[in-house]
């Protein structure tokens, strides 16, 4: 049974409609709480009758980045999707721990200082992560699935919850504006999803376990269906006793999860703060510099540089002349050579000089940055030399920058 990411894409039988969906699950007052509290979306729904399969993903999104990756251009954003499944020859459910790769925050800045905006993708980069399992259909039973490489999809069902990884923050957003006078407007809801690609209904959802989403399936979308039953249990009725272990397993489960979500949110939500208050450093920095065009050393050099402190500076670079002008320090390094040497024609009396001279200044130029610790926000860099050939040996040394920031 393959039930990883290279499973064989089934086309949605019809486009799943805002209207329809809220036809075959009821309406929305019956499926969302009265607060914002719902943690649940249904989005997706392929196959065709006896084979179909039905999406739910949790609203909740951990970063997966790399710590050595923080603020560049891709984030790993997981998303937790539960997949039902009609057919008996496949589990009762697949949990699948997505993670997917997202445009950063720095990247999306960028685009928006003026860079076009990439059209939507038709593919996505994804993976499945550890963690992933399916119930299975025979006995009940939880069984663990590998974790996948990366690849590359063009699944609907992934291209929609690649949208929903990505766009978290906007779509927590859009529910609770979608809340109004203690009702929830999926229509509206919708509609607030459109600009991140969402075109498709995406129903808010008050159950948020697989076991209940596997009940409103049946009991909604598939309603009239025959259920396959191998294992018995779904036939039989369960006893005060079980329910009651059942639910004391749940709560238990869920504090453990609440605990955990409360914790990488905090750590999520400080990474986004310390990257939000780089990006105002390097919006000041910018400002500094104005219009002067760089040239090749200093646009390299305030590349490695920018955002770092002036410690940083000195022990790559040694100790440097030091100036200070208002908020601003500027670290000085310089270094020249000269052989030149006047030559006279004592036939002639003419008179020339033969050598070289060669001078370079680099300045590092630092302002307060997040905490008032100064940072370097301008790496400025002057040649001088009277042989254009030897002028870019003038540096040598003294541009030389550390590895990897």
């Amino acid at each position: 049974m393959n039930i990883g990411l290279s499973s064989p894409i089934r086309r949605s039988a019809g486009k799943f409609t805002a209207v329809r969906a809220a036809v075959l699950f009821g309406t929305a007052a019956a499926l969302c709480p009265s607060g914002a509290a719902a943690q649940a979306l249904f989005f997706h729904v392929d196959g065709t009758q006896g084979d179909r399969q039905a999406y739910y993903s949790d609203t909740i999104v951990m970063s997966r980045t790399p710590f050595d990756q923080l603020g560049g251009g891709v984030e790993i954003k997981q998303l937790d999707v539960t997949i039902i499944h009609e057919n008996a020859a496949k589990p009762e459910w697949t949990v699948k721990r997505l993670q997917f790769e997202c445009p950063s925050l720095m990247a999306l800045a960028t685009a928006k200082r003026g860079k076009a905006a990439a059209a939507p993708s038709a593919s996505v980069k994804v993976r499945l992560g550890e963690g992933s399992s399916i119930l299975r259909r025979s006995d009940l039973q939880t069984q663990a699935i590998p974790a996948e490489p990366w690849t590359t999809s063009d699944d609907p069902a992934m291209l929609k919850a690649h949208k929903l990884a990505c766009n978290a923050q906007d779509i927590e957003r859009a529910m609770h504006a979608s809340y109004r006078d203690g009702r929830f407007d999926m229509a509206a809801f919708n509609d607030r999803l459109k600009p991140f690609g969402l075109t498709q209904a995406v129903m808010v959802l008050a159950e948020t376990t697989a076991a209940e989403q596997l009940d409103l399936t049946w009991s909604r979308l598939w309603r009239g269906a025959v259920r396959p039953d191998p294992s018995g249990r779904w036939g039989q009725p369960a006893s005060a006793a079980d329910r009651a272990a059942a639910q004391a397993k749940m709560a238990a489960i869920k504090q453990q999860v609440d605990l955990l979500a409360t914790e990488l949110r905090s750590k999520y939500e400080q990474n986004v703060k310390r990257m939000a208050a780089g990006f105002e450093f390097d919006k000041q920095a910018a400002k500094l510099r104005g219009d002067r065009k760089l040239n090749r050393a200093e646009a390299q050099l305030i590349m490695v540089w920018q955002g770092r402190g002036e410690s940083d500076v000195v022990a790559a670079m040694g100790t440097p002349h030091l100036t200070s002008a208002g908020d601003l320090r500027i670290l000085s390094y310089g270094q020249q050579f000269d052989n030149r040497v006047a030559v006279q024609d004592m036939k002639t009396g003419a008179a020339w000089e033969e050598g070289i001279y060669m001078h370079c200044d680099v300045d590092y130029i630092l302002m307060p940055g997040p905490g008032g610790k100064a940072l370097v926000a301008d790496v400025r860099v002057s040649v001088d030399s009277n042989n254009l050939a030897s002028s870019g040996q003038a540096c040598a040394g003294i541009l030389e920058v550390p590895g990897e920031r």
